[in-house]
């Protein structure tokens, strides 16, 4: 069947602007295929140096908690005497603040001897602390003390 020049231009026309548009389509389809292989890529590479980061963080967190313990072990640190101070400490100020309340509730009179007891307490409560910061202190020393130990032992060998 015979087709008119003008026909066959407009066909030819409209088969061109569909390739373009299935070509421009494919373009862009390879494009963000591309883009999306880069950004995986990038993501993994994160994530491996991130799992590295992380396996040497756990390994040096590992390390100083052992070294940690075996510093207060040898320092003669007992946690069982200092949870108790820390108890009797908390004791001593629950007691200051039932006695700070009881001396703002109480007469004229009754304040005076209050005062007197809160005083007291301070006073225990600043002893016991002043003893906690002590053994605190004590053992820092004992620690930082064995850790130099252990690393010139380490240089040693």
């Amino acid at each position: 069947m015979p087709v008119s020049r003008r026909r066959h231009e407009e066909e030819l026309a409209a088969a061109r602007a569909e390739t373009d548009r299935q070509r421009k389509r494919a373009e862009k389809a390879e494009a963000t295929a591309r883009t999306e292989i880069n950004v995986r890529r990038h993501i993994n590479e994160q994530n491996a140096a991130l799992h590295a980061a992380n396996a040497r963080l756990t390994g040096r967190n590992k390390a100083l908690s052992d070294r940690l313990a075996a510093a207060q072990v040898a320092s003669g640190f007992d946690a069982s005497k200092a949870k108790k101070t820390a108890g009797r400490i908390a004791r001593l100020q629950k007691a200051v603040a039932t006695a700070r309340a009881e001396a703002a509730a109480a007469p004229m009179k009754a304040r005076a001897a209050v005062a007197g007891e809160l005083h007291r307490s301070q006073k225990a409560r600043g002893a016991l602390e002043e003893q906690l910061l002590t053994v605190q202190r004590s053992n820092e020393v004992q620690a930082a003390q064995l850790l130099d130990r252990s690393e010139k032992t380490r240089e040693t060998v």
